[in-house]
Parts: C-alpha cells; sequence; structure tokens
C-alpha cells in the first residue's frame, strides 16, 4: 500500500508540474490564467502544489485558456521575428547602397 500511495502522489505533483510548465511557457501569471479560466486561484494554487482541488470541468477551462495563450504567444512571436528580419534586410540594404 505504502509504493501505490507514493505511486499517487508522484503522479499528482507530475500532473501539477505540467500545469505550471504550462502555465509558464504561456507567460500567464495564476491571477490572469484564474480570471480568464473563471477557477479560484487559492484552489488553482492548491492543485500546482500537488493537492488536486480542481475538478475536471475547472482543469478542462484552465487547459483551454492556456492552450490559446500559447497559441497567441507563438504567432506574437512569429510576427516579431518577421518585423526584426525584414528590418534588419532594410538596414543591409541601405548600407550597401550608400557605399
Amino acid at each position: 500500500m505504502g509504493r501505490a500511495v507514493k505511486q499517487a502522489v508522484n503522479g499528482k505533483c507530475q500532473a501539477a508540474l505540467n500545469l505550471r510548465g504550462k502555465r509558464m511557457a504561456s507567460e500567464l501569471s495564476q491571477a490572469r490564467l484564474c480570471n480568464l479560466a473563471e477557477v479560484s486561484r487559492f484552489k488553482y494554487q492548491l492543485h500546482e502544489q500537488g493537492f488536486p482541488r480542481l475538478n475536471d470541468d475547472e482543469i478542462r477551462r484552465v487547459l483551454i485558456v492556456l492552450e490559446h495563450a500559447t497559441k497567441e504567444a507563438r504567432s506574437t512571436a512569429a510576427a516579431h521575428e518577421k518585423l526584426v528580419a525584414e528590418r534588419l534586410r532594410a538596414e543591409k540594404e541601405e548600407a550597401a547602397a550608400s557605399q
């Protein structure tokens, strides 16, 4: 029984780390995430710490918000990289034209 309990605790901790990792990757604060997902910040904090307090519907809403925020961050980063590349190319062309 001790081994089963240890595996369950490790599984819960791993799931909490996955949520925290996804939140950090999406660059959302806990407060913003909980507000958008309409879940209790207190319950979310406990869940991140390995004490599962969120029900399946709350977890689903959190994951939807995280997925949307990650997509948005990727598209923003891609647009920024494209803009920087265009500016660098324009600077090179100006430098070549002035020589």
